[in-house]
């Protein structure tokens, strides 16, 4: 194989970035040489040994921002998302989407059944669930919800009973 299909950056978020601006790394050609990931990852792409550079983002919506407004060379974002997170200021899943949106990347989704706590709800809302539809999980409300927005490209999530 001469090329990886999809190289992912773990965890990018304020610390990083912050580090990594600071660095100075991204205008270094050492570091590139050295093997420092994230430009070495950028510099695969130009040469056209990675086909598609994304990252998985675990932070507020302003640093999304940045990143994607300074960093124009990634081709998709994976954040948390979920009808729980949705409105969540601390995950920030609506506003961390509409970033995206706003940027065109298309998602990954992880976690759209919340490490499987979507698909064994006990209280009021698992009894609403079921009346809605009671053919079908409740861990497929959660998966519906997730594929059911306009720039998702895929979905990752635990095993998960329900």
């Amino acid at each position: 194989m001469d090329h990886s299909n999809i190289p992912l950056y773990a965890g990018c978020g304020t610390l990083l970035t912050s580090l990594f601006k600071r660095s100075n790394l991204h205008n270094n050609q050492r570091v590139r040489n050295a093997g420092i990931r994230f430009p070495v990852r950028v510099f695969l792409k130009e040469a056209g040994k990675i086909k598609h550079l994304g990252f998985s983002f675990h932070d507020n919506a302003e640093m999304l921002e940045k990143i994607l407004s300074e960093h124009p060379e990634f081709e998709y974002v994976q954040i948390q998302l979920n009808y729980l997170d949705w409105e969540d200021e601390n995950v920030q899943s609506r506003k961390n989407y509409e970033v995206c949106v706003k940027y065109n990347k298309p998602v990954i989704v992880m976690e759209p059944v919340k490490g499987g706590s979507l698909a064994n709800i006990m209280d009021d809302a698992g009894k609403l669930l079921k009346e809605l539809d009671d053919t079908v999980s409740q861990a497929s409300f959660a998966v519906r919800f997730a594929a059911s927005l306009s720039n998702m490209q895929g979905s990752m999530s635990k095993k998960c009973k329900g």
